[in-house]
């Protein structure tokens, strides 16, 4: 793949950056879940809500340092889309906006699903470990 940066590597350097990214974001949302494991379902969160929100505390920090790393990253990398392609529409109907000052809209979800179907599109980069295991 042909760059614009004068530099060996400049493209693997972009995915590297773009992993490291998407892993910091999806690891410390899955971090921020944890304390859902002390929750009991009620009205507000119900069962099968609380119980997904408690299966992504795991999932989702695994996945992003599976992403980081570059390890068998397009089973991550499709769930991650999956979460996405999942959490746009719910966000869209409670009625939150693309862009807001005052409150979260959806943009930032949509560029998630962007970098992760990207990632899955271009693959990992020479900087990763499947590279290593898969091409050499």
């Amino acid at each position: 793949m042909n760059s614009f940066l004068p530099f060996p590597y400049s493209t693997d350097a972009a995915l590297f950056m773009l992993r490291f990214s998407l892993g910091i974001i999806f690891g410390a949302h899955g971090i921020y879940l944890l304390p859902r494991w002390k929750e009991k379902p009620s009205q507000k969160i119900p069962a099968l809500i609380l119980n997904t929100l408690r299966l992504l505390s795991i999932l989702e920090p695994l996945g992003a340092l599976a992403v980081i790393i570059g390890l068998l990253t397009v089973i991550p990398l499709i769930g991650f889309s999956l979460v996405m392609i999942l959490a746009i529409p719910i966000r869209i109907k409670q009625g939150a906006p693309f862009l807001s000052i005052s409150d979260n809209g959806w943009a930032l979800d949509f560029i998630l699903l962007l970098v992760c179907l990207s990632l899955l599109a271009l693959g990992t980069g020479a900087f990763s470990v499947d590279h290593f295991i898969f091409i050499h």
